[in-house]
């Protein structure tokens, strides 16, 4: 499972983080949040998915690759 946070609509405001950190990271740098590793391990995967759903803007993608 593959997480991406489209930059299109992001507003940074740290939710997916703050709920799930396991998965996600908030740069101090000001781009938008990411998940950890390329590849979502299998523990997380339900956390990811729920990060998505969360999102106020819709902008995490979580797909299978």
């Amino acid at each position: 499972m593959l997480v991406n946070v489209l930059d299109k609509a992001y507003i940074r405001c740290g939710l997916c983080q703050s709920i799930f950190p396991e998965v996600f990271r908030l740069p101090d740098t000001g781009e938008c949040a990411r998940a950890d590793e390329a590849e979502v391990p299998t523990a997380f995967q339900v956390d990811a998915r729920a990060g998505a759903d969360i999102c106020p803007t819709g902008t995490i993608v979580v797909r299978h690759g």
